[in-house]
Parts: C-alpha cells; sequence; structure tokens
C-alpha cells in the first residue's frame, strides 16, 4: 500500500501525512473515549480538493472488523494554512460509537470515536506547537493593533446583549447592502455552516437538521421500568434495558411520554444522533 505524500515539507517517522498545525494536545482534548486503538491505522487515500485535504484510513476495531476514518481540512487547513482548532476538520468513523461522539460535538467542542483519535495522532505536525506558538502571536498584534476603546466598546455591548438580540441584529444589519450580507457571510463561512436540511428522525420523531446536530434522547421502555423503592416523598426507579436506577421527587407512576431532558433527566435511557434508518435498535451500543 503506497504510503500518503506529505501536505507540507514535515513528515514524521514512519513518512505518513501531517496536517500543518495539528497537535496532541488538541487530539486529546477532542478524544471522546478512554479506550485506544491496540494497533496502527493503515492509510488508503489521499486527495486535495479545492485547496483542502482529504485523508482516509482503515482502522482496526476490537472485534476484528475494519472502519474506514476520513479527515478533511476545510478552506485549506492543514494543506495552505495550518489547522487553528479541530473546527477547522471534517472528521468522519463508520464505526457506530462516532454516531455518539457526533451528537455530542455540540457547543464549540469536537469530540471523536478512538479510530478517528488515533488517524489524528499520526496526522499530528511534529512543528505543531511552534506553529500555535507563531499563530497566538499574530494574533495577539493584530489585537493589539485595533483601537482599545473600540475593542473594549464591542465587547461590553456583545456580554451585555442577549442571545436573541445579536441575531436579531446580524439578521437586521445583513439585509441592508451586499457588503452586509458578505461580511455576514464572513463570520459564517458556507463550508463549515450549511443551509437548512429538514428532515425526521425515524427514531424520536423530531425534525432535526444534521449539519447542526442536536441530540436524539429515548425514554425508558414503560415495560421495563420497575419501582425499587417508594415514600411519601418519592420513587427509586429501575430500567431493565440500560441498568440505570434514578429518584424521582413527588412521582409515583413512571410514564415515558413524561421524559424532560432538562426537568428530569433520569427518564433518559439511550441518546445518541438522530436516523434516517427504519428501524434501529435503542439502548446502549457496544464501543468498536
Amino acid at each position: 500500500m503506497d504510503r500518503i505524500k506529505a501536505s507540507h515539507s514535515e513528515r514524521d517517522d514512519a513518512g505518513l501525512t501531517c496536517l500543518k498545525g495539528l497537535t496532541h494536545s488538541m487530539v486529546s482534548r477532542a478524544k471522546g473515549s478512554r479506550h485506544t486503538c491496540a494497533t496502527t491505522p493503515e492509510p488508503v487515500g489521499d486527495t486535495v480538493y479545492l485547496g483542502s485535504r482529504s485523508v482516509s484510513y482503515t482502522v482496526p476495531g476490537s472485534r476484528g472488523e475494519h472502519y474506514t476514518v476520513t479527515v478533511m481540512g476545510t478552506d485549506g487547513a492543514g494543506v495552505s494554512k495550518p489547522v487553528e482548532s479541530l473546527e477547522d476538520m471534517q472528521i468522519s468513523c463508520e464505526c457506530p460509537d462516532a454516531e455518539r461522539q457526533h451528537a455530542r460535538s455540540v457547543g464549540g467542542r469536537t469530540s471523536v470515536c478512538k479510530h478517528a483519535a488515533a488517524v489524528l495522532t499520526l496526522l499530528v505536525d511534529p512543528e505543531g506547537d511552534a506553529v500555535q506558538a507563531q499563530i497566538a502571536a499574530q494574533r495577539a498584534t493584530r489585537l493589539a493593533a485595533l483601537p482599545q476603546d473600540e475593542k473594549a466598546r464591542l465587547e461590553y455591548v456583545l456580554d451585555s446583549l442577549s442571545d436573541r438580540q445579536v441575531v436579531d441584529r446580524l439578521k437586521t444589519y445583513m439585509l441592508q447592502s451586499p457588503e452586509a450580507m458578505g461580511a455576514v457571510g464572513a463570520i459564517f463561512p458556507a463550508d463549515k455552516y450549511k443551509g437548512a436540511r429538514a428532515m425526521e428522525c425515524t427514531r424520536c420523531g423530531e425534525e432535526y437538521d444534521d449539519n447542526y446536530p442536536t441530540v436524539c434522547r429515548q425514554a425508558h421502555p414503560e415495560d421495563s421500568v420497575s419501582i425499587r423503592t417508594q415514600n411519601s416523598k418519592g420513587t427509586t426507579f429501575c430500567c431493565g434495558v440500560c441498568g440505570a436506577k434514578w429518584y424521582e421527587s413527588q412521582i409515583y407512576r413512571y410514564e415515558e411520554d413524561d421524559m424532560d431532558p432538562e426537568e428530569r433527566p433520569g427518564y433518559i435511557c439511550w441518546e445518541g444522533k438522530h436516523t434516517q434508518e427504519p428501524q434501529e435498535e435503542t439502548g446502549s451500543e457496544d464501543e468498536g
């Protein structure tokens, strides 16, 4: 199997590709599983499309199966410019755990399965820490050149306004001129922030957009929930599917339709990524 060509002048000892600017600390923060791969991923493909490098590896699973992991830089990241965070990368894996990690990649934090973490470890830039230090220094220099009173004013305004007020202001501003639309578009580039793609989850029935993942949740099945203890103050329930035990104050009968992730998180039996599969089993999935 041919070795992948390096994306820049530096290579690791095995001769594999490095993504410019990628560091071990980035990979460590993103790893969503405590497990590690016992074998080394094997490269199977390397392409550059529209300035972005896409690399693919096969990674053996713990039960003898093989999964394909694909890592692609967006907007040239890792090729023509350094990776500043894993938000610059599109990372996918075929294993079941990848769906759960993808569902957790919400709020600006990327979470990856153990197979993707093994691949990212191979792609770490030997000079990544130095590259990141240079990026930080350049960013600090640019910030220092800005008018400090204007910077302080904008920070104060953004901290003072509610999320809704900021969104409403951006929506109003971007309709004022093509230049304004372009300015807002630069904040939310199309390669990272896709347009609407509404679908209905066949598991939970909720509408979702897989470009902006939300979590699919399943309540404990009523016929699998039993009462362990109960008194005038509340009830301790037990689920025969996932084995969870939880206490509910002033609740004396379990009904799965009463599930509320905020008010009653104990009702959650399983959570993961929304699906279009017509029949997908709920409950805990074994990690590959």
